[in-house]
C-alpha cells in the first residue's frame, strides 16, 4: 500500500496525469508546471517518491509522476458514486426539457451541474416540475 495522501496532494497527481477526481479517464499526460504553494506540494510528493522534478519550462518548475505515484492515484482515488438508473433517466429528461425550452445545447447554467441535479432529484422526481421551477426562478425584469 502506498503512503496515504491528502486530498490536495492526490489532486496534484490526478491533474498531472489528466484523470478525474476518481482517477478515471485516459492518462493522456504526465506533467505538472507548479507555481506558488504547489511548488512545496510537488517537493513533498518528490520526497515520498511519487513525483520527479524535471527541467523547468519558461522558468516554471516542472514535475512528472513516477510509477509509484501512478499506483497511489489508482489505489487512493475515491470510488465514483453509484449511478442510479432512475436518476440518470430523470437527469436526461431535465436536460432535454431545458434544451427544448431554452433553444440551447447547454442548459447547465439553468438546471445546474451533476451535484445540483442529484440534490434536486432527492427533492423531486418530477423533471417537468424542476425545470419549471428553474424558469420561475429567473427574473428577467
Amino acid at each position: 500500500m502506498s503512503e496515504l495522501l491528502s486530498k490536495e496532494l492526490l489532486h496534484i497527481l490526478q491533474h498531472s496525469l489528466g484523470v478525474d477526481q476518481y482517477g478515471q479517464g485516459e492518462m493522456y499526460r504526465n506533467r505538472f508546471c507548479a507555481g506558488g504553494k504547489d511548488i512545496e506540494k510537488c517537493q513533498e510528493l518528490t520526497r515520498i517518491g511519487y513525483m520527479v522534478e524535471r527541467k523547468p519550462v519558461f522558468n516554471d518548475p516542472r514535475w512528472s509522476v513516477t510509477e509509484e505515484g501512478i499506483q497511489a492515484v489508482q489505489e487512493q482515488s475515491p470510488k465514483p458514486p453509484q449511478v442510479n438508473k432512475s436518476f440518470e433517466d430523470w437527469k436526461y429528461k431535465v436536460i432535454e426539457l431545458a434544451k427544448y425550452n431554452l433553444g440551447s445545447d447547454d442548459p447547465t447554467w439553468l438546471v445546474g451541474d451533476d451535484d445540483v441535479l442529484r440534490e434536486q432529484f432527492d427533492k423531486t422526481e418530477d423533471a417537468e416540475e424542476y425545470v419549471q421551477a428553474c424558469f420561475d426562478a429567473l427574473d428577467f425584469n
